[in-house]
Parts: C-alpha cells; sequence; structure tokens
C-alpha cells in the first residue's frame, strides 16, 4: 500500500503536533460528495522540525491538499502523509524528507 498514493485538497481541522507521530487532520468530501475527516500520519515532531515544519505550520481552516499513501482498510480515511501543500497564509510545500519549499 505505500506505493500507492491518494490527494485530498481540503480545510485543516487539527494538527496534532507531539510524540511519538504527528498528526494532520483534514475535512474534505468523499467520493459520493458526504464530509469526512481524514487523518494523515506524519513522523516525530523531532523529525518535522529538523525539516523546517512546527507546532503553528497549520492552523484550523488553513486550505492544504494532503498525498499519501492509503490505510489498507480505505473506511478509517487516514492515509501515510507524502506530500503536504498549504496555500492559506502563503503558500507552503513538504514533500518527503526534503523539507519545505
Amino acid at each position: 500500500f505505500e506505493s500507492d498514493s491518494v490527494t485530498i485538497d481540503g480545510q485543516v481541522d487539527e494538527f496534532v503536533y507531539r510524540a511519538p507521530h504527528a498528526w494532520l487532520y483534514v475535512l474534505a468530501a468523499d467520493p459520493q460528495g458526504h464530509p469526512q475527516r481524514y487523518g494523515a500520519e506524519w513522523g516525530s515532531p523531532s523529525r518535522r522540525e529538523n525539516e523546517g515544519v512546527a507546532k503553528d505550520t497549520f492552523q484550523v481552516g488553513d486550505q492544504v491538499s494532503i498525498t499519501g499513501a492509503p490505510a489498507r482498510n480505505q473506511n478509517v480515511h487516514q492515509m501515510h502523509l507524502k506530500k503536504v501543500t498549504r496555500f492559506s497564509r502563503g503558500r507552503w510545500n513538504w514533500e518527503g524528507r526534503q523539507g519545505p519549499r
């Protein structure tokens, strides 16, 4: 599943920035058009800090696009984050270990 990718465009609902893993939660429509809360699991905050990510990088309401490997069970609406673009408050990108752009 790690080689598969899905992209979700939506609004930040919550950013949990604590060990062992950071989570970015996004509200977006599912393929049927129903609102869903998607969770994107990220690495540890200490690793993200080395890549320019801070606890205030995302705020509730920010418009984002997230791409990641989907969970095996599609009904849980989760992914392992591979790429994120924030459009609100100035465009900001992160892709893999390359850090923000």
